[in-house]
């Protein structure tokens, strides 16, 4: 699984803790969603991509992601921004 954080300006995350938690918490409940909805899937991390603005919360699939892949995190997209808004009030 790949994520690419995406700054909007000049803002950058003050702590790589926290970038790392972030990283950690969503890739987590990636794996969740996947176990739960399409189990089967979970041998093709490798080709999920997610782009991620840490300072705002939005989590948006990459659009390069294969079916269904692609359905099944589109239609978990709200577990995947809270995991970040979780790390973020911490």
């Amino acid at each position: 699984m790949k994520i690419n954080w995406l700054f909007g300006g000049t803002r950058k995350i003050e702590h790589d803790n926290l970038r790392v938690n972030m990283e950690y918490g969503l890739e987590l409940k990636v794996r969740l969603v996947l176990i739960r909805e399409a189990e089967h899937l979970l041998e093709h991390l490798d080709l999920i991509v997610l782009n991620v603005e840490p300072t705002t919360g939005n989590v948006q699939i990459d659009p390069s992601i294969p079916e269904p892949l692609f359905s099944v995190l589109s239609q978990n997209l709200h577990l995947l921004t809270m995991s970040i808004a979780k790390v973020k009030t911490r």
